[in-house]
This record gives structure tokens, C-alpha cells and sequence, in this order.
């Protein structure tokens, strides 16, 4: 999970609401849950829309593992805590259930309107 500032920011939207009864119910149940906020490719399966979305899949701490620091947390998410449940995304043209892709997955995709083969741009980032 990278930059803390997003993730910070995204867990106090979740947690007031702002993103949606799913993660502030996930939330208030998992007081120490945690979400992925990093930002992935929303795939529509129906209609084949590609989107960039933040991933917001819910995770819990893994059981014997010693509470972990936050800010350690954050940058190792599977070292630390094991996958609750996958945010459902939804197609914002048809509706549709979405699939979330990382960036390799994306490469292999082809373009939904001219089937050409998609390139994935070096990008740069900071918090």
C-alpha cells in the first residue's frame, strides 16, 4: 500500500461515510481493519469500460501476528493483515460488476474500442 497520505485520508472518508456504507460498516465492525488504497484498473466485463479506481479491498490482522505499527503497516499490507473482502466496484456506464487489474494484468489487456494492445505509461508519484 502506498502513499500515506491518500491512505490516511481514504480511512477517515470510510470511516465518516463519505465512501459508502460497505467500508464505514466494514469499519466500525473491524476497528482494526484496514483498507487497500492504492489505485488499480476497473474492468467491465458487459461492456468492457476500463476505469482507474482505488483498489478499497477490506483487510483484517492476521491472528498471531503482533499488532503491527500503522505507518510500518501500510507499505507490506500482506505481511500484516489477510484479505476480508473485495470492494464490489461497479460499472459507472451499465451497472455491471467490475474486475480490478494491477498494472501487469493491464498490459495483456486490448483496448475496448479499437482492440489495440494497452501500454502502461511510467508514472511518478509522491505523498
Amino acid at each position: 500500500m502506498l502513499f500515506p497520505r491518500v491512505y490516511q485520508k481514504t480511512m477517515e472518508q470510510a470511516r465518516a461515510g463519505m465512501m459508502g456504507e460497505i467500508l464505514q460498516n466494514f469499519l466500525t465492525r473491524f476497528p482494526d481493519g484496514v483498507l487497500n488504497a492504492e489505485t488499480v484498473a476497473k474492468v467491465c466485463p458487459n461492456c468492457g469500460t476500463i476505469d482507474s479506481v482505488q483498489n478499497l479491498s477490506m483487510y483484517i490482522p492476521k491472528k498471531d501476528i503482533e499488532k503491527p505499527n500503522p505507518d510500518d503497516a501500510i507499505w507490506n499490507l500482506e505481511a500484516y493483515y489477510e484479505l476480508y473482502s473485495a470492494y464490489p466496484h461497479k460499472c459507472d456506464k451499465c451497472g455491471a460488476d467490475c474486475d480490478t487489474v494491477s498494472d501487469r494484468e493491464a498490459e495483456k489487456m486490448k483496448c475496448p474500442l479499437c482492440h489495440a494492445e494497452m501500454k502502461i505509461t511510467p508514472y511518478l508519484f509522491w505523498d
